[in-house]
């Protein structure tokens, strides 16, 4: 038997890896779209690994913009390579460009575009889901956290003597009593009405009514189109009026009922006020389409434009 001779490896080298792209990274946060966004709204916390880069807005380094890497579990959260130190107080930021320097200054306002309302709804379940996965807090307190952090709230007016004195329990000191209430008035303002599994339902059925709409208007060739309009026009009126918090009548269409309008609206009943913002904006495209004057003609020609799925989003 031959003596066994290992191959000369000096030589030899693995093929290079192809750079991957931010949409590969973070696909959720390069969904939320280009331009300015504000941090009180979203966050990119997909971007777990501070692999993207972003330039970030701060109005106390006096109108400088820095290029950082968002560091998720930093007290500064977002990390200036050059400086070697964290960016505080970041009001703003978007993913940077190949071309955008390491420090600029701001020229003019700045530009905030409000990122798209589907696509922020998506990275807040991934965010719950990835708190919950990792412990970061208890499972009842998931959605809790994580909406406090997109819904920031002005912290409510301290409770007076004589509020506390009437919710204080036997045996318990004025001091407990008012740090219990606190934090119970703080978790109620705080609360989400659906469960991470119940948001990423209503994502879905955002999804789910827009194809059945395209699919309608394609099978009746825009017939009767009024009909799918008033249903959309119902469930768009519907979350202005939880956004403006008033009572609206929705009147029935007898011709044409859909069971994905119907679990919508029921969901739509539970939302906690303050997480209504933004509601209509994941109807308001698609009224535009179904209630164009010639609804199927136009959405053979956004089709045929690539432009559909544009306008469907806001």
């Amino acid at each position: 038997m031959e003596d066994y001779e290992p191959p000369d490896l000096r030589w030899y080298r693995l093929p290079p890896l192809e750079p991957l792209t931010p949409a590969q990274i973070a696909p959720l946060v390069v969904r939320l779209g280009p331009g300015w966004k504000a941090c009180a709204q979203v966050l990119p916390w997909e971007d777990i690994n501070g692999n993207l880069n972003y330039e970030v807005y701060a109005p106390a380094y006096g109108g400088a913009l820095f290029r950082c890497r968002f560091q998720l579990f930093s007290p500064a959260r977002w990390w200036h390579e050059g400086q070697q130190m964290g960016i505080s107080g970041v009001t703003h930021w978007r993913l940077a460009g190949v071309d955008d320097p390491d420090f600029s200054e701001l020229n003019g306002p700045l530009a905030v575009t409000r990122a798209n309302t589907v696509a922020v709804l998506r990275l807040r379940y991934w965010w719950a889901r990835f708190r919950k996965y990792k412990g970061l807090d208890p499972e009842e307190q998931a959605i809790e956290r994580n909406h406090a952090m997109i819904h920031p709230i002005d912290p409510s007016q301290p409770l007076t003597d004589a509020q506390i004195q009437a919710g204080a329990r036997p045996g318990e000191s004025w001091e407990q009593a008012r740090t219990r209430l606190t934090q119970a008035t703080a978790a109620e303002q705080y609360s989400s009405g659906l469960s991470a599994l119940e948001w990423q339902r209503f994502v879905d059925l955002i999804d789910a009514i827009q194809q059945l709409c395209i699919q309608w208007l394609h099978d009746s060739k825009g017939r009767d189109a009024w009909l799918l309009r008033a249903q959309v026009q119902h469930l768009f009126e519907y979350c202005c009026a939880l956004v403006e918090r008033r009572a609206v009548e929705l009147l029935p269409e007898d011709r044409l009922r859909h069971g994905l309008f119907d679990e919508a609206y029921l969901l739509l009943s539970r939302v906690h006020p303050n997480e209504v913002e933004g509601l209509p904006q994941c109807f308001i495209g698609l009224l535009d389409v179904v209630g164009h004057p010639d609804p199927y003609d136009n959405l053979l020609s956004l089709e045929a434009d690539g432009t559909l799925r544009m306008v469907l989003n806001g």
